[in-house]
């Protein structure tokens, strides 16, 4: 009767062991998706502010064309002012 008892206690063991390490090994997977998604939302802060910044470079870029083309050629209120001063 005690050798049953022994071996059922030692059976329990062996699978609350094997359960242990089972979640063991699904904690270590969450912290490595969890670490996964925090790297890839910095990587994503990262490239809004990369895409921001550029996009205010070409729009920058864009207007100084736009002046200088103005300077160029003017407009149609260029002719008006002129006529008017002479």
């Amino acid at each position: 009767m005690v050798g049953r008892q022994h071996k059922r206690l030692a059976g329990s063991m062996a699978k609350a062991s094997k359960g242990e390490n089972k979640s063991q090994i699904c904690v270590q997977e969450l912290m490595k998706d969890y670490a996964a998604v925090t790297t890839n939302k910095q990587h994503k802060r990262e490239l809004q502010r990369q895409l921001e910044k550029w996009s205010k470079v070409v729009e920058s870029a864009m207007q100084q064309k736009s002046r200088a083309q103005w300077l160029t050629l003017g407009d149609a209120n260029t002719d008006y002012i002129g006529s008017k001063r002479t």
